[in-house]
């Protein structure tokens, strides 16, 4: 039943675990266990809906002050589809919850859905109550207070089985104690006042008229003759007229079996009798056997009906019955047990006329007696045991009924449920011959088959044991003496050997269209057929397949089977077909599930071994259970969950070998996790086990080797630690900078850490292998202050093959006092502290190297000493081993590789130089996020070299979703032709993956993945002409002969293209902006 406050609550606290996740992936907290914290209901409503105490149990972990703690988790919070409509922090550190309208209108919508079944739990879980109340005391008549007493017991009552417990209610006839004795002193009084008005009634007597009333009536029929009889003995004759009245006043909607017995006696209670009559001889010693009890209806003088009773052996070799005949026909044999003074009789044969009436006892009363009674108690009644019996009888010795024979007393129920199931265990072991299903052909389908229970009896047997509250425990153990006869068999298949080779598989959230329109019956045959495709063998086997089904209108639910038996190489095909009476009588209970074959592979001894079993247990659960299972762990066992179907394996005792392969499976079965507390556990656990006894370096090698990420983060104290999947891990003191970037694997990073500051540069390095004149550079330079400072500048130059257009400016001792940008200029105080710069790129052209002898020299990166040494404008750039872009395939980008695009589309946006910006936009990342290379995506255009292809930029007013004009920036990577004629482009409409650029941007900011079709577009445009390109103003200027010209709109044009992932990812940051 739907609990939307504890779902609130549940959603409450994994909104906050979640962001606490993030907050310790990011380094603002550290990887601590987090303590377990409370959320309730606020007692002032002004505090939110729901409120919790999460940031202050986690000061001590998390070393911070919990206000501030809880100010970060809020932060981190998103409650986009959630019940809140908003969260703020309160007090020293609470997190309060505000529900939202949806939430409240979910509560209405359930109301009007469950309707009287709103609120209902299984808090209980069947657990026995006994409610006693009203309890009035039967010396009077009932009264207000009485009255409050039963609406108050009763609506307990039904507040407590709402919330699942098996609920007795009792009221308990207090006849005995103080308030008795004060009757009789009352009745006595009044009785003697009769007689001597002068007698006085004590101060704390009943006063009231039932008491005068009972000394009336009792005067009436016994007159003076206790007046003057010895005071107890009148009060207790008073008191033996008077109470029993009063409590039969009390008992009015009771049934009262002692005087009120009736209409119960029947066959049944003359069975019993019959049974409990055993000897019937003078001497009263011994069983009679041959005893018959005859009893005659007579009227008028005549008998209108003779019953029989006796005991029945068709021969030696029949069962034991009882036959009860009326006129001389058999109308029902019974079976029969005696154990410890309890009485079984179970129906084993009854006549045709009389199967009617057996089936009002099975559906309509439960049975109770004693020895000393007998009778029906008719089940509707809430007074008494709710236990359907199901035509199954049982005599309870007097010692376990209650004193108004309205039931078993509640302190006896377990003692009693302990015999039962002890005697109906010997009882099914002595009769296990007659529980005996045959699997016979379906009349209205012959090629189907069905079970139908060889003996009347087992159907008694099974209803009871499958619907008594008493013997809940005996449905397994009776299922062990159930066997199948199979066509053209001898001897009968047991339900136990079936079960040790039977499989079967569930389906999940069936519609109930499929239900009615036979799709999902279908389905489950198409199971049967891919069971014994995973089998792979032709041994003798049963394979079950269901489904459940519920309508959602009628609140009607059941469920649909069908079985594939194999029987001495013979099959047999039997389904439910939405008949209620085509049963399985629970045969597949026992069943392994399909799964746990298929899992045999890579789930040994219940464990996984490594991460290849792991992926492959995961691989196989995928594709059995697809999307619909849930993921918990219990001391280090994997609980997988999908409908009725659990599935164990302990992952504490995996061995990892490859990191990366463990974690891709876990992270990719992410959203499956109960709760990201979990999950992390999970990481962690993985993380131990493979760095376990490693180095720290080792390890952190490793997980690179394996294609796995390491970053640096900030712990709590703001000191930067390696983090790999999650997790941080301390970095060595002694570490080098070859190791830090050999780890790290990006220099920015390091640098822009400044990791590397402070550190002795020990990457290898050299003096630059090029000669410069300084007389040479003074004469274009004569700013500089002489050849020998120009001489002493270069002599401090080294190169370092690191990749970077940077320079490293080392002191004396060797220690980087900084990496910088030359674009970025040099300090004077840098100039003055710096011993030597190391230029961070090797493989440079004399020109090129010029620059940065320059950028020593001035301090700016400037041209001069380039173009002194340059015989040529600008090399050609070529991109080595690039494949045209159109030959790759559009890729689906995942949220986070899109978000490292984005990341370097922000690190490359402070690049000044438009040829070095757009090479970005160019190269491939790697196969999957590619650059356009030297093709141009609007003519086709391809050369080896990138030299002449330019990054156009526009800025177009477009109509968004609300009519209104709205900016729309977007680049293009362009040869240098089309970029130029882009620039006479009047651009009417723009679409990416056949949506509005708007939307599109919406959307790109929400989904956790980017299909292949979201980087599809489509331009539309009308190219500017003019013919008059030779045409100049006769003043020559260029104003003057653009005003000449004469320009017209050419024909519309299309462009469709791809966006590459980075393209696309600059899209989105300049729209940002």
């Amino acid at each position: 039943m739907t609990n939307l406050i504890s779902d609130a609550f549940i959603q409450a606290k994994e909104l906050v675990m979640k962001a606490m996740g993030e907050l310790v992936a990011d380094g603002t907290f550290p990887a601590e266990p987090v303590p377990a914290f409370n959320t309730e209901i606020p007692a002032d409503s002004k505090n939110g809906d729901v409120s919790t105490n999460a940031a202050m149990v986690c000061a001590r972990p998390f070393r911070n002050n919990p206000r501030k703690i809880a100010e970060a988790i809020v932060s981190k919070i998103d409650l986009n589809g959630s019940y809140f409509a908003r969260c703020e922090v309160a007090g020293p550190g609470f997190i309060n919850f505000f529900y939202s309208t949806e939430w409240y209108a979910t509560v209405v919508a359930t109301v009007l859905e469950q309707k009287e079944k709103y609120g209902e739990t299984d808090l209980g879980a069947g657990k026995s109550v006994l409610v006693e109340f009203v309890s009035a005391n039967p010396t009077g008549p009932m009264h207000i207070g009485n009255a409050r007493g039963g609406a108050i017991g009763d609506c307990l009552a039904s507040v407590l089985e709402k919330a699942g417990y098996e609920v007795a209610r009792e009221f308990y006839i207090n006849d005995a104690g103080n308030q008795i004795e004060k009757f009789k002193t009352s009745l006595e009084v009044r009785y003697l006042q009769i007689y001597k008005p002068e007698t006085e009634l004590p101060e704390d007597a009943y006063k009231g008229q039932d008491i005068i009333d009972h000394a009336n009536a009792f005067n009436e029929i016994y007159g003076d003759k206790y007046v003057n009889a010895d005071s107890e003995e009148r009060r207790q004759a008073l008191c033996d007229f008077a109470l029993p009245k009063n409590i039969q006043k009390l008992h009015d909607d009771l049934v009262n079996m002692t005087s009120a017995k009736g209409d119960y006696i029947n066959m049944i209670d003359l069975c019993f009798a019959f049974l409990k009559k055993k000897h019937l001889k003078s001497t009263d010693e011994q069983e009679c056997p041959q005893r018959t009890f005859n009893i005659a209806v007579i009227n008028f003088g005549k008998p209108e009906v003779v019953y029989k009773i006796q005991n029945y052996h068709r021969d030696q070799n029949d069962l034991p019955k009882i036959r009860f005949s009326e006129n001389g026909k058999s109308v029902a044999d019974f079976i029969h047990m005696e154990e410890n003074g309890f009485v079984y009789l179970i129906p084993f044969a009854i006549s045709g006329a009389k199967r009617e009436a057996a089936k009002v006892l099975m559906s309509k009363y439960n049975y109770f007696s004693t020895f000393e009674l007998t009778g029906l108690v008719k089940a509707s009644r809430q007074d008494f045991l709710k236990e359907q019996l199901s035509a199954f009888f049982v005599s309870v010795p007097n010692r376990y009924i209650t004193n108004n024979r309205s039931g078993i007393r509640h302190d006896c129920i377990e003692e009693v449920s302990t015999e039962i199931e002890e005697d109906i265990l010997d009882i099914v072991d002595q009769y296990r011959r007659l529980f005996v299903l045959q699997l016979t052909k379906r009349p209205d389908n012959p090629e189907r088959y069905m079970l139908r229970p060889a003996q009347y009896v087992f159907e008694f047997f099974y209803n009871y044991i499958n619907t008594s509250g008493l013997v809940k425990g005996l449905r397994e153990k009776f299922a062990e003496n159930i066997s199948i006869k199979f066509p053209e068999t001898e001897e009968p298949v047991s339900f136990t050997d079936l079960r040790a080779r039977g499989y079967f598989n569930e389906r999940n959230d069936t519609d109930i269209e499929d239900h009615d329109s036979g799709a999902a019956g279908q389905a489950l045959l198409a199971d049967l057929d891919q069971m014994k495709e995973w089998f792979g063998s032709d041994e003798d086997h049963v394979f079950a397949a269901k489904y459940n089904w519920y309508r959602q209108e009628t609140n009607e639910k059941g469920s649909e089977y069908a079985y594939a038996f194999q029987q001495d190489g013979v099959k047999y095909l039997m389904t439910s077909d939405k008949n209620p009476k085509i049963k399985d009588y629970g045969l597949s209970d026992g069943f392994m599930n399909i799964i746990s074959l298929k899992l045999n592979t890579c789930i040994v001894n219940g464990a996984v071994a490594d991460e290849n079993a792991l992926t492959e247990a995961f691989r196989i659960i995928d594709e059995m259970f697809g999307d619909s299972y849930r993921i918990d762990m219990k001391y280090f066992q994997f609980i997988i969950t999908s409908g009725g179907t659990e599935i164990h394996f302990e992952i504490s005792k995996i061995q990892i070998g490859n990191l990366k392969t463990a974690m891709d499976v876990i992270q990719k079965h992410e959203m499956r996790f109960e709760n990201h507390q979990i999950y992390n556990q999970v990481i962690t656990l993985l993380v131990n086990s493979f760095t376990n006894g490693k180095d720290t370096l080792a390890f952190l090698r490793e997980i690179k080797s394996q294609g796995g990420e390491v970053t640096l983060a900030l712990d709590i104290n703001k000191r930067y630690r390696f983090s790999a999947y999650g997790k941080q891990f301390m970095i060595p003191p002694n570490i080098t900078n070859t190791d830090l970037l050999e780890i790290i694997g990006d220099v920015y990073v390091l640098i822009g850490s400044g990791m590397f500051n402070n550190r002795v540069f020990d990457f290898p390095y050299s003096a630059g292998r090029y000669e410069y004149d300084a007389d040479d550079i003074l004469s274009v330079m004569p700013s500089l202050e002489n050849a020998d400072f120009i001489r002493e500048s270069i002599a401090k130059v080294y190169t370092c093959d690191l990749g970077l257009d940077k320079v490293a400016l080392l002191n004396e001792n060797s220690k980087i006092i900084a990496i910088i940008d030359p674009a970025d200029g040099l300090a004077p105080e840098q100039r003055n502290k710096t011993a030597k710069y190391i230029v961070l790129r090797e493989g440079l052209s004399k020109p090129l190297f010029a620059k940065y002898i320059e950028f020593v020299l001035t301090g700016t990166l400037g041209n001069t000493l380039s173009s002194l040494y340059s015989s040529t404008e600008e090399p050609n750039q070529v991109l080595a081993d690039q494949i045209p872009y159109y030959y790759k395939p559009v890729p689906t980008i995942q949220r986070r590789e899109f978000e490292f695009l984005r990341g370097e589309v922000k690190r490359i946006s402070g690049i000044k130089d438009p040829r070095l910006y757009k090479n970005y936009f160019a190269r491939d990342i790697n196969a999957k996020l590619y650059g356009y290379g030297s093709t141009c995506p609007c003519c086709g255009y391809e050369s080896r070299m990138i030299n002449s292809f330019m990054l156009k930029n526009f800025s177009i007013g477009l109509l968004n979703d609300e009519g209104k004009e709205q900016k729309f920036r977007f680049s293009l990577y362009l040869c240098a032709n089309d970029s130029y004629a882009a620039g006479g482009w009047i651009i009417d409409d723009v679409s990416i993956g056949g949506m509005s650029p708007f939307l599109w941007l919406e959307e790109l900011s929400q989904i956790d993945y980017i299909p292949p079709e979201f980087l599809i577009c489509r331009i539309k445009y009308r190219p500017q002409v003019t013919y008059d390109i030779c045409e100049a103003a006769e003043n020559g200027s260029a104003e003057g002969a653009d005003s000449a010209a004469a320009v017209y709109d050419g024909t519309p044009e299309i462009l469709d293209f791809v966006l590459s992932p980075m393209m696309a990812a600059k899209w989105l940051e300049d729209n940002q902006k």
